[in-house]
């Protein structure tokens, strides 16, 4: 371009054309350049044929006006500034500025202002010789948008995988590591914040993780919430723990004051795999992990992980096959009436026998099933299969067994529950002082007004409520004050090993005294020996379970401690 501009102004020289040459000359530029003069105050004094094309306005709105007529307002108050700078001086100015036209559009032109000087060295006119070089700017444009993320300006995931690419080409990841770092709880900044924050946010974490990486490795936008880095094995837990540190502050984001979190899953070496997907697959796995921990948390990818995917991958499969075949059972552990001495209540807890691997406790696939979404599924199984236990044994037995039924936390906040057990009962016979639901106090840590209106319909139908492991996690007054419920379950770490004269006995009996004043059945979990059943038994507690009566046993084999009298 300056090559061109220096070559028209010299064919302007008019001294070396004779006046016919001039004219042609003139002429050809009138239908290639665009051109504009002004004075010396910057008002327009002429325009060619193609200045008033592009810009959409005629020569007679042009003339007199300055060249705010066409600003954009994409560049700044410097940009100007420093471009009269140059030209009042004498000095030629070139460079890119972009205009809009008349009709509103954007333009790009490419721009040569030259100064004519007077005889005093002080510059009278500027002549502006302009190409147009929009399709070449929006091609620039698209370009970017391609590679990059219109949000943030990072490098997109696309460029993520050329990149990678390269690098396997040029042999140079012998000392890379890769990063994958998510937000967490991102949702809840945009709900709680709206859209318009969690976007100054990205753009905020974008900015700090360019500036903490750019010298020593690249930060790419991976997806909506998530980064990814590429850097030196020898430089990334500096990193890591650089961005680990700035999110245990607190971020200012338009006047919002909030604190946020990171998940970072870490290859530490990248060297061996030739593959961009498995690069990604790995180093997501670490970062599910690192997930798992919850807050700020980092974790490496290693090869035993793969197991474990592979491992909840079949016990995946395995649990929605068990779910379909109805394969689970139910096993019941009778509690101890202390008054009557006899077996009045049990709680149903399940089992899950597998073909292959055998007996798969609940403490390897309870969590797992509320990971997937299953648990409501299989907690609507042992619902009903307990319901139709109580009507069994009711009409078998001749003896009202009570049930309590375990429910976790999730399917409890389910805005169907009610409905659901509703039809359950209905379907079973399965009257309502026959079933009783047992939850656990993280149950009652979120969602407290959705958990006391399920509670108070709880109560309407006639179901009883126990509060189960009382004292294991985080016990509260408040529970006992505010939810109705019927039954304490003091957790096993209490009973098991208890002595007279200790502070776990003195513990027992203030929960047992608590319990009291609230109107509330005990039940004492976990116990397994006589000395353990009597100093409890003195304690003033309702009901007692635990293997010292029976362990878990399925429903035909329990049925002849329903006739047991225990001494």
């Amino acid at each position: 371009m300056d090559i061109l501009m220096d070559a028209t102004l010299e064919l302007l020289d008019s001294s070396k054309l004779d006046e016919m040459q001039h004219k042609d000359i003139i002429s050809a530029i009138d239908q290639s350049i665009i051109v504009a003069i002004t004075n010396a105050q910057g008002q327009i004094i002429s325009v060619n044929k193609q200045f008033c094309e592009i810009s959409k306005y005629s020569v007679t709105e042009l003339i007199g006006q300055n060249h705010r007529i066409i600003n954009s307002g994409y560049h700044s108050k410097m940009f100007f500034k420093k471009m009269w700078q140059t030209i009042s001086s004498g000095k030629i100015w070139n460079g890119e500025i972009c205009n809009r036209a008349k009709d509103g559009n954007l333009y790009w032109v490419q721009t040569v202002i030259v100064p004519f000087i007077n005889e005093f060295g002080k510059p009278y006119q500027y002549i502006s010789i302009r190409t147009d070089i929009t399709e070449q700017k929006n091609a620039q444009r698209f370009e970017h948008l391609a590679y990059h993320d219109e949000l943030t300006g990072l490098k997109n995931r696309r460029k993520l995988r050329m990149t990678y690419d390269q690098m396997i080409k040029y042999n140079s990841t012998s000392e890379d590591a890769f990063l994958l770092i998510s937000i967490n709880r991102f949702k809840r900044i945009n709900e709680g914040f709206g859209h318009h924050v969690g976007d100054l946010f990205l753009v905020t974490v974008a900015k700090f993780l360019d500036d903490l990486v750019s010298i020593n490795g690249t930060v790419f936008q991976y997806l909506g919430d998530q980064f990814a880095v590429i850097c030196k094995t020898i430089d990334y837990h500096k990193i890591v723990n650089l961005i680990l540190q700035r999110f245990n502050d607190i971020f200012i984001v338009d006047k919002f004051e909030f604190f946020s979190s990171v998940s970072i899953g870490v290859h530490p070496s990248i060297r061996t795999i030739g593959n961009f997907d498995e690069v990604i697959r790995t180093t997501d796995i670490a970062l599910s992990h690192a997930k798992e921990k919850k807050g700020n948390y980092f974790i490496e990818y290693d090869e035993n992980m793969n197991y474990r995917l592979e491992d909840q991958i079949i016990l995946e499969k395995k649990l929605r096959d068990a779910i379909k075949n109805r394969a689970f059972d139910l096993y019941y552990q009778p509690k101890y009436d202390v008054r009557s001495k006899e077996i009045r209540e049990v709680e149903a807890l399940i089992r899950w026998f597998d073909p292959v691997s055998g007996w798969i406790p609940p403490s390897e696939f309870i969590d797992f099933a509320e990971q997937l979404g299953l648990m409501s599924v299989i907690g609507e199984y042992v619902l009903e299969t307990a319901c139709k236990q109580a009507v069994y044994w009711q009409k078998t037995q001749n003896k009202n067994i009570k049930i309590s039924v375990n429910i976790s936390p999730l399917h409890l906040k389910e805005r169907n529950f009610i409905m659901n057990l509703k039809k359950i009962m209905e379907r079973t016979g399965c009257p309502a002082e026959l079933l009783e639901i047992e939850i656990t106090e993280n149950s009652l840590l979120h969602n407290t007004g959705l958990i006391e209106r399920t509670f108070d319909r709880l109560k309407k139908i006639g179901i009883s409520i126990a509060l189960d492991d009382f004292g294991k996690g985080f016990s509260s007054l408040s529970y006992l004050k505010n939810f109705p419920i019927d039954t304490l379950k003091i957790d096993q770490t209490f009973v098991m090993g208890l002595k007279e004269d200790t502070n776990d006995e003195n513990m027992v009996r203030a929960i047992i005294g608590l319990a009291k004043i609230f109107n509330m059945k005990v039940v004492a979990e976990g116990v397994e020996t006589c000395s353990e059943k009597m100093i409890i038994e003195r304690a003033d507690c309702d009901f007692l379970q635990g293997y010292f009566f029976s362990k878990p046993l399925p429903s035909h084999k329990i049925e002849h401690l329903f006739k047991k009298e225990f001494s």
